[in-house]
């Protein structure tokens, strides 16, 4: 019974993801503006430490130090 039902539960999250990319078909995608696009990051060079607790990055500042 309970194999039956995830089954069902599975089928059903199937259909309605495929409906779901169908609709997004439709539209078109959204424009980004040109600066948005090709504008100089505030972050860089991100690193993970190697026992993966902190991360690290450069960061541009507006000084320019």
């Amino acid at each position: 019974m309970k194999k039956h039902l995830l089954v069902i539960l599975i089928c059903a999250l199937a259909v309605q993801s495929f409906a779901q990319v169908q609709e997004s078909k439709d539209k078109p995608a959204p424009l980004i503006d040109m600066k948005d696009f090709f504008r100089n990051g505030k972050k860089s060079t991100f690193r993970i430490s190697p026992d993966v607790k902190y991360y690290s990055y450069e960061c541009v500042c507006a000084k320019g130090w």
